[in-house]
């Protein structure tokens, strides 16, 4: 279904092509296929990061994405580093016992 979606429609904001990998990254993360997954989410967080810019909450909320998958595919040390990164900048629009919050804990428990 998303290929069906025509890029030319974003030809104006081309930053905006970063939200179609970002969904390819999920379903592919959550079908398993991670090494698909990994890169269409750097992609997309590339793309929306120079649209939106480093400290928005959907950049951000990006980088949780592939912490995730960073965690697991059993890269830890990597999702750790990028939990806390996230952690830090995101701090004033992180909702306190939230499901953000518990996200990135998940991912700093390892």
């Amino acid at each position: 279904m998303l290929d069906q979606i025509d890029p030319a429609v974003y030809q104006d904001e081309a930053w905006r092509l970063g939200y179609l990998d970002a969904e390819r990254g999920r379903i592919a993360a959550a079908r398993g296929d991670h090494a698909k997954a990994l890169p269409l989410l750097q992609q997309a967080e590339a793309k929306i990061t120079s649209g939106l810019g480093e400290t928005h909450a959907d950049t951000w909320l990006l980088r949780l994405d592939r912490a995730e998958l960073l965690q697991a595919t059993g890269q830890t040390s990597e999702a750790r580093q990028l939990a806390t990164q996230i952690r830090t900048q995101a701090a004033t629009s992180i909702a306190p016992g939230g499901a953000v919050e518990a996200r990135i804990e998940a991912v700093l428990r390892g």
